[in-house]
């Protein structure tokens, strides 16, 4: 399983801020004419971000027990030893609702109307192993904004029933169940714990891509050779930079190179499946209605 460090975990790091990273490619059905790649990334205490094959993070601030009413942010970036959030880093940008900018600039607008749902586990403290599930609409990208929370009441911003979920009925009960289920939460949510989007019946879910023969292809572009005026096709070139007079250099290389998603006839890009799966993480309630 190949692993990438991301160095010193701050928001200095321009490949994984804030993130200790672990990512896995599974390649053993990578085989004949429509290999499929499957891609998760795992997630430590100190999680920044996650991946749209695994909407998942870790709240930084610790949220209010259901006696606060009003409706809260729900940050990201786990155990971070920053003292108050950050505001750059696209903590939820795989969460639904996000925009999604990708390289080349915006790809997808915001939703903001459509209210999605969250279930997140406490790791820690006194209710450690229950879940609080809670409603959203706004996501963007660095934060959720809490519409409802599933609690005992209905006040302000807790609810009784959130989605097809009802406080102490069915699955979401707030006595501890099959699984290793510890109960609903309505308690202090400490730092670190653990978030999941989730279905309207509270079932999280996850999304794997299945990529067909040509499905992506590639090219290289070709720079000119040093001193002949931008004629030539060479697919490199050195580079040499100098300083105090030349005592001091360094050598380089550049190139140019490129991908994109294969399109057909129709200009439709229609050479890979998106499979979103249901999927029971430990502790969680059977979930069949």
């Amino acid at each position: 399983m190949p692993r990438i460090s991301p160095g010193r975990k701050v928001d200095t790091n321009p490949l994984f801020p804030l993130e200790a990273v672990r990512l896995a490619v599974d390649v053993s059905a990578i085989a004949g004419p429509d290999p499929t790649l499957t891609v998760y990334l795992e997630t430590s205490a100190d999680s920044a971000s996650s991946s749209q094959s695994d909407p998942r993070g870790r709240n930084r601030a610790t949220m209010p027990a259901t006696t606060t009413t009003t409706a809260q942010d729900i940050t990201g970036g786990g155990l971070s030893q920053e003292t108050t959030p950050l505001t750059t880093p696209l903590y939820f940008q795989y969460f639904s609702n996000a925009a999604y900018i990708g390289h080349e600039g915006s790809k997808v607008v915001a939703d903001t109307s459509t209210v999605r749902y969250l279930a997140i586990k406490v790791l820690t403290g006194a209710d450690v192993g229950k879940i609080a599930i809670y409603s959203y609409q706004v996501n963007n990208g660095n934060k959720i904004v809490q519409v409802k929370r599933l609690g005992a009441s209905a006040t302000g911003a807790i609810a009784t029933t959130i989605g097809s979920m009802t406080y102490d009925t069915g699955a979401w009960t707030v006595a501890a169940g099959a699984n290793g289920f510890a109960g609903v939460s309505i308690g202090i949510l400490p730092k670190g714990s653990a978030i999941y989007e989730v279905n309207a019946k509270g079932v999280p879910f996850e999304r794997s891509f299945g990529l067909g023969r040509n499905a992506i292809i590639s090219g290289w572009g070709s720079l000119a050779p040093l001193g002949e005026g931008g004629q030539g096709g060479m697919p490199g070139q050195r580079l040499l930079q100098e300083q105090d007079a030349g005592r001091l250099y360094s050598l380089g290389y550049q190139q140019v190179w490129g991908a994109t998603a294969t399109k057909d006839a129709n200009a439709m890009v229609n050479g890979y499946v998106l499979i979103e799966s249901a999927y029971q993480p430990a502790g969680w309630p059977d979930i069949t209605a």
